[in-house]
């Protein structure tokens, strides 16, 4: 039941799951490792592809930056209300 992986494979499980974890598709994983299996001549589309998600990524912290700024408001105002008593 053990199984062996070499460095490639082990590189491979780690973009999978962190490209997986950050939200990209499915369809979106697998056509990027189709694409790395026709060599070189995909690079581009490839790093697009990514361009593309980091951009997703960046959006997404953003929006949740925001909402850390409006708990942090509200902790903030509660602690007020707590020491003005």
């Amino acid at each position: 039941g053990n199984r062996t992986f070499n460095n490639d494979d082990v590189f491979w499980i780690e973009i999978i799951k962190c490209l997986k974890d950050t939200g990209m598709s499915i369809q979106s994983i697998k056509n990027i490792v189709e694409l790395s299996t026709l060599g070189d001549s995909t690079i581009e589309e490839r790093k697009q592809i990514l361009l593309e998600h980091r951009e997703k990524i960046y959006d997404e912290i953003n929006k949740l930056q925001k909402y850390i700024d409006k708990i942090n408001h509200k902790i903030l105002y509660y602690e007020g209300i707590k020491n003005n008593c």
